[in-house]
Parts: structure tokens; sequence; C-alpha cells
């Protein structure tokens, strides 16, 4: 395979952070502007495989619209956090070879400033971890956004599960392996 020049994988990087965060400095973005719709790969066919769904207490219960519609939620939930996944751009080691690669090859102001890094993947996690871990994390527990996102859902929907406790985990471990299972996330 052939390695893209300098500034092809510069602005790869680039538009990859512009087409996959929210926004941070920025008021609007692309999707916000309604310039840019992001779609999941084979989603309508997936949604439409009901036995896969039906072990499901929430997706079973949903009708094809609505379930991919939380499902679509969920994923962009991921997407936004930069918790995505590619060996070819994200590895940490892949990183810090094209931040040395840019600063060596290409000039300013067409290269990252002398303090700019970048950004490296977050991981969406089940539980803490230590303080020594080298991760960028963000939680997917009962109180993180996600996990009040599903709660007010099954509320509004007037879906009978059980979360509190023990329930929330269950079901958000079992949607996440679902989730794996039709090839959107990995763990």
């Amino acid at each position: 395979m052939r390695e893209n020049p300098p500034h092809i994988l510069l602005t790869n990087y680039m538009m990859l952070e512009l087409l996959l965060t929210r926004v941070r400095e920025r008021n609007t973005n692309l999707e916000q502007c309604a310039l840019l719709a992001i779609e999941y790969e084979d989603l309508d066919e997936n949604i439409a495989e009901d036995k896969f769904w039906a072990v499901s207490p929430l997706f079973g219960v949903l009708d094809h619209a609505d379930r991919k519609e939380l499902v679509t939620t969920i994923l962009d939930f991921f997407r936004l956090e930069f918790a995505i996944d590619s060996e070819n751009f994200l590895t940490q080691s892949r990183i810090q070879e094209s931040e040395r690669q840019f600063r060596e090859s290409l000039k300013q102001p067409w290269s990252l400033d002398s303090n700019e890094k970048l950004h490296e993947p977050y991981y969406i996690r089940y539980q803490k971890l230590s303080k020594t871990a080298k991760l960028y994390t963000k939680s997917m527990g009962p109180a993180s956004s996600l996990g009040k996102f599903i709660k007010d859902y099954v509320k509004r929907h007037t879906i009978d599960i059980d979360l509190k406790k023990d329930g929330y985990w269950e079901l958000i471990l079992q949607t996440m392996e679902m989730l794996e299972q039709a090839d959107y996330l990995k763990e």
C-alpha cells in the first residue's frame, strides 16, 4: 500500500477530526448546518433483523424506525466523543509517527504548530480506571450523558424496563454486546 504524502495525511487527520468530533471551539459544525449527514453502513438491513434484536427488552419492543433512531443516537454518541477505532490513523504509535512526519516534512503554516498535537481517540468505559491509566476515557454509566439519554428514552416511550442499579448495567452491557456483534463497535 502506497504511503500518502505528509500534506495529504495531515489533511486526512484534520478532516477526520472535523467530520467526527463534537465542535469544541467553534459554534457550529457541518452536521448542525445540514451540510453533512453521517450514515452507518448496512444499518437499515441490520435494523430489519427482528430476531437479532428480539432478545433485548429495549430494542425488541421498538419498530424499525424507532430502533434505527435509537441505534443511530448511540453510535453518534461514540462518534461525537471521538471513540473511534482506526489502525491506519488512530493508534498511539501511528499518531506519534504522523506528528513527527508532519513537523519534519511540512513547513508552517501547513504543518502542526509547535504545541499542537493530533487528538487521540477516547475509550468509552463501563468502570472507572486507575489514575495511572494513560487513556482518554468517557463513562457510559447511569449518570453519563448516554446513561441519562437511555433512561429518558425508556421513560418517554413507556417501556417497562427497570433501570435502577443492576438493571441499567444489564441493559447497557447487552446493548454494547449487540452493537459489537452487528460490527459497529469494538471492545
